[in-house]
């Protein structure tokens, strides 16, 4: 048992991994703007604060969170996309910290910063702030933490690992999901770690569970109720559960990449297996330990981890799979420091070719990102950080942005008034990848229709046009950017296949005329 110096101790040893490695993400943070990815949150963010509700106004597959946050952020400190990149940081930087408070339960301080400070690097190399996986995996790791040893844990942890968990919903319905499928594992983990004593110690167990239970509901309910009073049940249901488990699944799934197609992928994409490879000699790290306390916390983990990695099945991606690869990587360096100090001759050198075979690329990988990263920052007109808290549009200096959406926003901002509607789209509608959503954040205009972020199995479909034709002839935008950037990326999914359904485009070609192009963006007036 950890005396209670110790405790404090490794608290403070996290709270110094927390701020170091905010610092090192601050100083090589991304100053790219994902177009379509960033653009779903900075829009979302945007027509929220606008006094918007996701759902009702607005289609998007994500839970709220992050939108009101982040409209909170534009509220009191200004519209910047620095605000984006900021609350990415600072989850990424909590992942970082509970990684090494995990750590730190199996392996001494030196060893568990020196992780950390690679998972933060890895972090750095994912760009990807804006992705609602970050804060909804930080509140996991929180949760997690706080049920890790149940006989230590009080009554109060549980009910703040309810509390985490609903938080962890809040970003992302999914991975909140998982968490509190991971607390459940507890009790049979209880109960196959501590047979003998399982039956004497279930109703303090059951008492901590009605508090978790309350813990999540606290949070959950009265988010639910307030989004249930404002808007239908059937969006709420069409947007949150039956498009992300029907038409996601069709038009947006990846296979795993085969073994024979090394050199010809990008071989970070081979750590998409890790979480499995590394179930067997997880199994028998637990059998080794099965009477040691830390043996509940690695196995629940483990779970965690095997839950994680159902998120990443569908599209079976690095950038997908990232948060079950955190977590295995924990488990990972655990097991390879106690076979090692074992010297279990067989195991050591499996773990070790694992690590070997999935760490190595990721670590080259993440070091070359962050040295990029710093480089892009010098090159920059005007690299001030001052510059990040300019608001929306191309007063954003500290983030580099493709000359030929520059050229289009400028022209937006000569041709149009702030009140006027735009529409950024694709520049075919039967056959949909994404479209630079951010372009209305940048702009500072808004979309005239309720359905801003293009996704194919949606406006490929005609009820979905006959809307936008609907939503265009009563609020017409002044201006339209079609982009053909993405006309020939081809998945294997429904993606890559025509709707057929061509009413929207014809629409557009019969109401507005070209005045510009800038390379792949194409921009249309309305016809007098």
């Amino acid at each position: 048992m950890a005396s209670p110096s110790l405790s404090i101790k490794c608290f403070l040893y996290g709270v110094l991994v927390l701020v170091f490695s905010f610092i090192l993400q601050f100083i090589a943070f991304d100053t790219n703007i994902n177009f379509y990815d960033d653009g779903i949150i900075l829009v979302g963010a945007q027509r929220v604060l606008a006094g918007e509700l996701p759902y009702k106004d607005f289609w998007t597959m994500y839970s709220p969170g992050q939108f009101y946050i982040l409209a909170y952020f534009f509220k009191y400190f200004g519209e910047s996309v620095f605000w984006l990149k900021f609350l990415g940081i600072l989850s990424k930087s909590l992942i970082a910290c509970f990684s090494f408070i995990y750590l730190a339960k199996f392996l001494k301080f030196n060893s568990s910063i020196i992780i950390s400070i690679f998972l933060t690097l890895l972090l750095i190399a994912v760009r990807n702030d804006a992705f609602p996986v970050f804060p909804s995996l930080a509140c996991s790791m929180i949760a997690i933490y706080l049920i890790s040893e149940n006989e230590k844990s009080s009554f109060l942890a549980f009910f703040f690992c309810g509390l985490f968990t609903g938080f962890s919903t809040l970003f992302r319905h999914d991975i909140g999901f998982y968490t509190f499928l991971t607390t459940m594992a507890l009790l049979p983990i209880e109960f196959i770690l501590n047979k003998n004593n399982f039956y004497t110690c279930y109703r303090d167990l059951l008492k901590k569970y009605f508090l978790l239970f309350l813990g999540v509901s606290l949070v959950s309910i009265p988010v639910l109720f307030f989004f249930l009073q404002r808007v239908d049940l059937n969006e709420l249901y069409l947007n949150l559960i039956y498009f992300p488990s029907k038409i996601y699944i069709l038009t947006r799934s990846l296979p795993f990449s085969s073994v024979f197609e090394i050199g010809k992928i990008d071989y970070i994409n081979y750590a998409v297996y890790f979480p499995f490879v590394i179930i067997l000699p997880a199994v028998f790290f637990i059998w080794l330990r099965a009477n040691e306390n830390v043996t509940r916390f690695f196995s629940l983990l483990l779970v965690f981890s095997f839950l994680l990695s159902v998120k990443g099945l569908v599209r079976v991606e690095f950038i997908h799979m990232l948060q079950a690869v955190i977590i295995s990587i924990v488990l990972l360096f655990i097991m390879m420091f106690y076979f090692f100090k074992k010297k279990f001759l067989i195991v050591s050198s499996l773990v070790f070719f694992i690590a070997a075979f999935f760490i190595l690329p990721i670590l080259i990988s993440s070091v070359g990102f962050f040295k990029t990263n710093i480089a892009q920052k010098f090159q920059l007109e005007n690299s001030s950080l001052l510059n990040c808290f300019n608001s929306a549009g191309l007063n954003n200096n500290c983030f580099a942005i493709d000359p030929k959406y520059k050229a289009a926003l400028m022209y937006v901002a000569e041709n149009t008034e702030e009140n006027d509607y735009l529409y950024v789209g694709p520049s075919r509608h039967d056959k949909i990848y994404i479209n630079p959503i951010a372009l209305y954040f940048l702009a500072n205009r808004k979309p005239f229709t309720k359905w801003h972020e293009s996704h194919p199995g949606l406006q490929t479909t005609k009820s979905i046009q006959q809307k936008m034709i609907g939503e265009m002839a009563s609020q017409p935008p002044k201006l339209i950017i079609l982009d053909s950037q993405w006309d020939n990326v081809s998945e294997p999914n429904q993606s890559s296949v025509s709707s057929e359904i061509y009413d929207l485009d014809i629409y557009i070609s019969e109401n507005y005329f070209t005045v510009q192009e800038f390379g792949s963006l194409e921009v249309l007036k309305r016809n007098e």
